[in-house]
């Protein structure tokens, strides 16, 4: 062979073999130490290709302002922190965010410390934008100054964000739009740790607390809980509570707390206030969708009789957990909720006389529609309860074919009713399912299609079963794509979620069956290629030389 055929040989070797290793070499990352005391103004500019290695603990001292541009990159060695007694500008872009993370190559929850706020007041720091990982508290907040928390996500940390309310009032925290996800303990977390301090003058605007492992907003005092608002909130798939209030000690209230047009979902208890000391009143929880917490969707305790002061549970959705509202001894106004397929819709734990549930769709609660309990006392007249004839009670209403209820028609007065629903009844989605390939190769890839799935409302969520063992959880995307790491027969099956949390049947009844066949020995492709390539060539040579 002469020169110039070979050299074409050794290309088409050379570019094969590049192909199947996807050799790529990481350029080196530059790196800028920092550690100690900053005494003067200082700004930390983006410099491509280079990162801030925090290597000690950084101290921006009183009456300097530390500034971090947009796109850079922070590291944390283990356990150090940014400790902020002046001030921190750190607002990145939405497409050139700023990163606090671990230089741990093998980094966990707690691998650093945190971004401290200690600052006096009068001072303003600023975070936007930006990222915090791995961090034992993402952002902690101790100082009094005023902090503004716009569109940040908090993730793998211990806490995402806590602020102690001690020296704090709440009107110098904003804490909009951000988002906290897999932190282990809390994605957002107030607290007082002064037996004499409350928490107050709170406003969360736009945050979502999602995945973590233990509450998703939690809030802890001593004294009072007074004057917070929730609003536009998303608290999902918390192993713990969705949004937690507690107080265990001293001689707390609450009141003046609302929540209001949010959403929270797949965690074990949805909103849960929990006032062991004094009285609660005045909590409104109002315009939100909360459903499919395991065990209670609402649950308001106190262990003191207010039998002067309301609570409000106005125009929500709840549906789809054991209980769907749990009030104890407090006076509670129900109104104009859509309360269904809980096993109990509300129970009512309360010798106090004066608790209202009115104009309510209540209906499809496997157990009851209310159940009064412990001598509860409760006016529950004017609901729809699912059917014409009202709900069926053994005695007074033994005709009713809408959700049975209980008591002995004093403690639980449900005549007259309404004959049809205050607003629209919902129905249960229908799930439809397809796959692009029924006989794939095991380990290729094959997409399954959920969006023919329909709903009187809206289909939110989408939960995939492949059949081997794997699923994908509950998930809002309709499309996703699953690899078969064995051969086999795999019935792939469905279940949706509508916008009130209603699922459709049994995903047993919605599946496709996949085939999964012995995949071509891929490994064996390239070089069967380059073989068949160069026998080609000999044969082409040795022709052309033949003529």
């Amino acid at each position: 062979m002469d020169k110039k055929f070979v050299l074409i040989i050794l290309i088409i070797f050379g570019i094969s073999s590049i192909s199947t290793l996807g050799f790529y070499v990481r350029p080196a990352k530059g790196i800028i130490w920092k550690e100690g005391h900053i005494t003067a103004d200082e700004t930390w500019p983006r410099i491509p290709g280079e990162v801030y290695r925090v290597i000690g603990d950084i101290y921006v001292d009183a009456n300097v302002t530390l500034t971090i541009e947009p796109g850079v990159e922070v590291e944390f060695a283990d356990g150090f922190m940014l400790s902020v007694e002046g001030s921190l500008h750190a607002v990145g872009l939405a497409h050139h965010k700023i990163l606090f993370t671990s230089s741990n190559p093998s980094p966990t929850p707690g691998s650093w410390e945190s971004i401290r706020f200690s600052m006096g007041r009068s001072v303003t720091s600023h975070v936007e934008h930006a990222t915090l990982e791995y961090a034992n508290y993402g952002i902690r907040i101790e100082g009094p100054g005023e902090v503004i928390l716009k569109h940040n996500l908090a993730r793998n940390c211990n806490y995402g964000i806590i602020v102690d309310m001690s020296p704090l009032n709440g009107e110098n925290l904003t804490i909009h739009n951000n988002t906290a996800m897999n932190n282990t303990a809390a994605g957002f977390a107030f607290y007082s740790r002064s037996t004499y301090a409350s928490v107050f003058n709170l406003n969360i605007v736009g945050c979502s607390a999602m995945r973590n492992l233990g509450y998703g907003l939690y809030f802890y005092t001593r004294r009072d809980f007074y004057n917070i608002s929730l609003h536009n909130v998303t608290a999902s798939f918390n192993t713990n509570r969705g949004i937690k209030f507690e107080n265990h000690y001293m001689g707390g209230h609450f009141y003046n707390i609302s929540i209001s047009e949010s959403k929270v979902n797949f965690n074990t208890v949805g909103v849960d206030l929990n006032n062991h000391n004094q009285y609660m009143y005045n909590v409104s929880i109002k315009d939100n969708r909360i459903y499919s917490n395991s065990e209670t969707n609402l649950y308001l305790y106190t262990n003191y009789q207010n039998p002067t002061h309301f609570n409000y549970i106005v125009n929500n959705v709840i549906s789809n957990a054991q209980n769907g509202i749990y009030a104890y001894e407090l006076l509670v106004i129900c109104e104009n909720n859509t309360i269904f397929q809980n096993s109990i819709g509300i129970r009512c734990r309360s010798t106090v006389d004066g608790s209202k549930a009115r104009f309510n769709d209540i209906y499809s609660n496997t157990q009851y529609g209310v159940s009064v309990e412990s001598g509860a006392l409760i006016n529950a007249e004017y609901n729809y309860w699912g059917h014409s004839a009202g709900p069926y009670h053994t005695s007074l209403n033994p005709e009713g074919e809408g959700n049975p209820v209980n008591g002995d028609g004093t403690n639980l007065d449900f005549i007259p009713f309404l004959t049809s629903p205050v607003g629209t009844t919902n129905e249960r989605p229908v799930a439809a399912l397809e796959v692009d390939k029924i006989t794939p190769w095991f380990n290729e890839t094959v997409t399954l299609d959920a969006t023919d799935s329909t709903d009187d409302g809206r289909v939110d969520y989408y939960f995939f079963d492949f059949g081997d063992g794997t699923n994908s959880g509950w998930t809002t995307l309709p499309v996703v794509t699953h690899k078969y790491a064995e051969e086999g027969t795999y019935n792939a099956t469905l279940v949706v979620m509508d916008d009130f949390g209603v699922t459709s049947l049994d995903g047993g009844l919605v599946f496709v069956t996949i085939e999964v066949v012995p995949e071509f020995p891929s490994l064996i492709i390239l070089p069967l290629f380059m073989i068949l390539t160069l026998i080609a060539a000999l044969a082409f040579r040795k022709r052309r030389n033949q003529n």
